[in-house]
């Protein structure tokens, strides 16, 4: 099921509305950044409890600092996007969900109309 959303309204003109897939009402909280962790945490297959991986390994291949990852990974996890995973010694590892993973495969805007 689709939710559609009201963006704007003109004078005298209906509302420009969005569709946005069943991803939930904050998919459109994501932002670059929360896409670009899903898309590394994607492409390490990092699916699972067991297969996850640590904030550290995770952020050589963002382009931004330590705080902002573990920032946007606590929000990716309390919005069901991501999931923490089994300890590795005392870090803690972070795994996508299905929820991340429909979120990171649209590539742009079209894409939500279905």
């Amino acid at each position: 099921r689709a939710v559609t959303m009201a963006l704007w309204r003109a004078k005298d003109k209906p509302p420009v509305e969005l569709v946005v897939a069943n991803l939930g009402r904050n998919f459109m909280e994501l932002s670059r950044s929360d896409f670009q962790i899903l898309n590394v945490l994607k492409e390490h297959q990092c699916t699972n409890y067991q297969d996850s991986m640590t904030l550290q390994e995770i952020i050589p291949e963002l382009p931004f600092s330590r705080v902002t990852a573990y920032k946007r990974l606590k929000k990716l996890c309390d919005m069901g996007y991501t999931a923490k995973g089994c300890q590795a010694e005392q870090a803690d590892t972070y795994y996508i969900l299905e929820k991340g993973i429909r979120a990171a495969d649209i590539k742009d805007m079209t894409e939500l109309e279905s």
